[in-house]
């Protein structure tokens, strides 16, 4: 004969099935709290891209740096990532200039950082390397020429095509930043010879853009000190300064210093010196 649970029993199971149900509850509880914060701390962050894109918008939509730049010209940046927002399509959005191509460095130069100069290595073909790297981009026929005989490729198939990018101007471009609250981005001209890489140096152009309301340094490329043309507050409140090469220039030690006309691109480096 099975015997019937008492009143007292049930209360108890009951008891012991609710306590179960809210340390359950509460566990569950504590495991979003504990993933909440970590979410949390992960894009705080994050957030330290926040001025370097706010930066990018400023530079390319505020600035005079690539007034003389020309649609299908070509970009080399030791700094290019399609991950962000340095690439030829956030470029064109913002500036309306339509880049050949936005290349990384090292896709033309795949040795670039082995290649010593002190060594007598050097980078040669620039022109050649950039038009015969194009057609890897190209995505085929863009509409079929049968429907569209005006639509024939996309963009990369239009860029390879023979002679379109022999008079283009290579630019070295550059962004990155130079100290936690500086972002510094120049442009130079490469000069057109197969045999070397170099740059015009004479038609280097630079910007600054600071979080803070005063330059804390000059900046400075090949050691040389770099003079200031212009100086706005951009509309997110940064300060943007734009540089050149100074007709008197000096080292960042204050000695006066001749500037090559041309310089192998590798000696492009970004320093500082002291602010006036």
């Amino acid at each position: 004969m099975t015997k019937k649970p008492t009143q007292k029993t049930e209360s108890l199971s009951k008891f012991k099935s609710s306590h179960s149900n809210r340390r359950i509850f509460a566990i569950f509880v504590i495991i979003l709290l504990i993933n909440f914060n970590h979410n949390w701390r992960v894009s705080g962050e994050n957030t330290g891209r926040n001025f370097q894109y706010a930066a990018w918008q400023s530079l390319t939509k505020e600035s005079n740096l690539f007034s003389d730049v020309k649609t299908s010209d070509i970009f080399l940046s030791t700094n290019q990532d399609d991950s962000f927002e340095t690439n030829a399509g956030s470029f064109y959005n913002n500036t309306g200039i339509r880049l050949a191509y936005l290349f990384n460095t090292r896709i033309i130069f795949p040795n670039f950082y082995t290649c010593d100069i002190a060594l007598g290595c050097n980078l040669d073909g620039i022109r050649q390397k950039t038009i015969s790297t194009l057609p890897n981009l190209t995505r085929g026929t863009f509409v079929p020429t049968r429907r569209d005989p005006r639509r024939i490729d996309d963009w990369v198939g239009i860029n390879s095509k023979p002679e379109v990018l022999v008079n283009k101007t290579i630019w070295a471009f550059d962004v990155f930043l130079l100290t936690p609250s500086t972002y510094f981005s120049y442009l130079v001209p490469f000069i057109d010879d197969e045999k070397v890489t170099k740059v015009n140096l004479m038609k280097l152009r630079a910007v600054t853009i600071t979080s803070n309301q005063k330059n804390e340094f000059i900046p400075a490329i090949a050691n040389i000190c770099l003079e200031q043309s212009s100086q706005t507050t951009s509309k997110s409140g940064t300060l943007l300064t734009e540089w050149h090469i100074p007709k008197l220039p000096i080292d960042p030690t204050g000695i006066p210093v001749t500037v090559p006309v041309t310089l192998d691109f590798r000696l492009v480096a970004a320093g500082t010196c002291a602010a006036k």
